[in-house]
Parts: C-alpha cells; structure tokens; sequence
C-alpha cells in the first residue's frame, strides 16, 4: 500500500510564503461576527 503524501503542512515551523494576505476578509468576517451573524468557512 503506497504511503499518501499530505500536501499541508499540519506541525513544525510554517514559514510565511505559505501565507497569503487576507485583510479584507478579515475584516469582514470580524464585522460579521461582531454583528452576531451567522458565519460557515469553507
């Protein structure tokens, strides 16, 4: 049985060019959760 390779990185150090910028959604999502909505990530 071949071994699967996860491409996540799920422990140890993630460096940051595997973020990306996401002020804008957070905002909104902060907004939303301050206005007590309903919120679903997908």
């Amino acid at each position: 049985m071949a071994k699967i390779n996860n491409p996540f990185i799920v422990s140890g150090k993630i460096l940051p060019e595997y973020f990306c910028d996401r002020e804008k959604e957070a905002v909104e999502l902060e907004q939303a959760l301050l206005n007590e909505l309903n919120v679903v990530l997908t």
